[in-house]
This record gives C-alpha cells, sequence and structure tokens, in this order.
C-alpha cells in the first residue's frame, strides 16, 4: 500500500469484489483520476496467485 500511496491520493472505494478492492485516486503528479486495484490479501510469490 506504501507505493500507492506515494503517487496517488485515495479519494473512495469505489467497488469490491472476493479478492480486490477499488478505489478511486488521483494522480499527486498530475491531478488525473484513476481506478486502483487494492488486493485484500497479500502473497508471498507469483505461484501464490496462480
Amino acid at each position: 500500500m506504501n507505493l500507492l500511496l506515494q503517487k496517488y491520493h485515495i479519494l473512495g472505494k469505489k467497488g469490491e469484489g472476493t479478492f480486490s478492492e477499488v478505489l478511486k485516486c488521483q494522480v499527486i503528479k498530475d491531478g488525473s483520476y484513476r481506478a486502483c486495484k487494492k488486493m485484500k490479501q497479500t502473497y508471498e510469490s507469483m505461484e501464490q496467485v496462480n
């Protein structure tokens, strides 16, 4: 989450699914808006994701 906070202002939650939440974010650098996906669970490796 730290990398997300360095680049974006989180403005609110747009929705969620089984594995993640979708957040409305604003890019700090240029003020544009993005949808950011935040995983609910952390994973140690790509093998755990697949």
